[in-house]
């Protein structure tokens, strides 16, 4: 297996994933979605490559240890509330891994997340 295609599998279990799973609540997608066309196709474009990985991820090489590597990621980061220092400590992990991974220009961008206190 290629590095990009590494790098491909660490992303989708962090970043896409989660998304693609709520995707089975929604059943009329169609009825739901409010993007224009031509980004629901682009957008669809990349299925075989989702696919591929989600196959390599299930039954490949990597069988078994991105599981692991995910579970790793959430037992030390646990919850990852807005304005914590663990979401923090999450964020600088998984730029310090894509970086380590190859990836090109990796950064992270400033955000304003409204965050409820106690």
């Amino acid at each position: 297996m290629r590095r990009t295609e590494r790098i491909l599998i660490f992303i989708w279990l962090l970043c896409v994933q989660p998304i693609a799973m709520m995707n089975h609540i929604v059943t009329a997608r169609e009825d739901t979605c409010h993007l224009p066309r031509a980004l629901i196709e682009e957008i669809d474009s990349y299925a075989p490559i989702v696919q591929r990985i989600i196959n390599e991820t299930m039954r490949g090489s990597f069988k078994g240890t991105t599981w692991r590597d995910l579970a790793e990621f959430v037992d030390k980061f646990g919850p990852r509330f807005t304005g914590t220092q663990v979401l923090e400590d999450s964020i600088d992990y998984v730029l310090n891994k894509s970086i380590s991974l190859s990836l090109e220009n990796v950064h992270g961008e400033v955000v304003t997340v409204p965050r409820w206190i106690r």
